[in-house]
């Protein structure tokens, strides 16, 4: 299921755990690196593997956590 999208204006490069606490994928940067570690984290289809990774979201990336959260990031510049 797609949500709608998140439209983000601060910068282009997010760490992983404020990506998916401010897109609204999970409660906490912590939840978000534990999801990391455990393998159910997917940046357009591909699987992130580090925990502190930097996701670049200036092509609108489609962010999924586990199977059933899902969810596009906009880029908005200002």
């Amino acid at each position: 299921v797609l949500d709608s999208g998140l439209c983000l204006e601060k910068e282009n490069l997010y760490d992983i755990g404020t990506l998916l606490q401010d897109a609204g994928l999970v409660s906490s940067k912590s939840e978000g690196r534990r999801f990391v570690q455990q393998g159910i984290v997917k940046v357009d289809e591909v699987q992130v593997r580090e925990r502190y990774q930097e996701i670049d979201i200036i092509n609108s990336p489609l962010i999924q956590v586990g199977r059933k959260r899902v969810r596009r990031i906009l880029y908005e510049a200002k």
